[in-house]
């Protein structure tokens, strides 16, 4: 589970993407859609 904060939604998106990205393991899966619809609003 990766969770991250920031000044605002979208840095705290940014910061959880490039949290995720650096998981890796066979079959490894996360959603790229996360806070989109918090910084679309």
């Amino acid at each position: 589970c990766v969770t991250a904060l920031g000044e605002s939604v979208r840095l705290a998106q940014q910061r959880a993407l490039d949290a995720v990205r650096q998981v890796r393991f066979d079959g490894a899966q996360w959603r790229s859609d996360i806070g989109h619809r918090a910084i679309k609003h």
